[in-house]
């Protein structure tokens, strides 16, 4: 039961993981690898911001399966899809 709960635990973060589009870089390629820009100046929570036309003033976890709290890095999530955990 434990092993078959740590599965389920790996593959729903993994989920929620591909399933967000996350801001605090950018990729770029060097030869094989690839490099993750860190850009700090463009991953500050942005109060207030909307998500799903609810206006947030602080860091929430509505929409977050696993309850992580997490903030808009724009205005208007429903129309930019930025965000960052707080």
């Amino acid at each position: 039961m434990a092993l078959h709960l740590g599965i389920f635990l790996i593959w729903a973060g993994a989920f929620v993981f591909l399933q967000l589009d996350h801001v605090d870089g950018a990729t770029k390629t060097s030869g094989n690898c690839t490099v993750l820009e860190v850009k700090p100046d463009i991953s500050q929570c942005t109060f207030p911001f909307i998500y799903c036309g609810q206006t947030f003033d602080d860091c929430t976890t509505s929409g977050s399966l696993l309850g992580t709290r997490w903030c808009s890095v724009t205005p208007n999530y429903d129309d930019d899809k930025g965000w960052k955990y707080c």
